[in-house]
This record gives structure tokens, C-alpha cells and sequence, in this order.
């Protein structure tokens, strides 16, 4: 996602254990639903939707990683 700001990606990246597992999670996906969000094409109610699709994806396995990574360094 900040790939195109390469003074943030290492400041706000942190490499979780099953990343290289969901690539596309992790780079373009979110990109994409928040660019299809900015033009337009999917609105704001299918936001739950967009999120349970990104859980379904692998986001929850990520979601618990980084959740468990922040725990050690608040």
C-alpha cells in the first residue's frame, strides 16, 4: 500500500508470519476496495461486506497476528 511512499512503508510495515501466505492481501487488495470506495463503484454500505470478504480472504489470520504483535510493543 505505500509503495508509492517509500519514507512510510518501513516505518509503518511490520512483518507478520503469514504475510507471504496472503500477498494480495497485504499489497494490492486493500488499495483496490479503497479505491473502488473513492470512485465510487462500491458504496459505503457495503463496507461490512468488503470487510467480511477481507476476514474470509485470510485478513483474520492477519488481523490476529498483528493484534498479538502490537500487544508486545504498546
Amino acid at each position: 500500500m505505500f509503495v508509492n511512499f517509500p519514507q512510510f512503508g518501513n516505518k509503518l510495515a511490520s512483518a507478520l508470519p503469514s504475510q507471504a501466505e496472503y500477498p494480495e492481501l497485504t499489497t494490492t487488495w486493500v488499495a483496490t476496495q479503497l479505491v473502488k470506495l473513492v470512485r465510487g463503484d462500491v458504496s459505503m454500505d457495503q463496507w461490512d461486506e468488503i470487510v467480511e470478504e477481507w476476514y474470509a480472504e485470510g485478513g483474520d489470520v492477519l488481523t490476529e497476528e498483528a493484534n498479538a504483535w502490537y500487544a508486545t510493543v504498546k
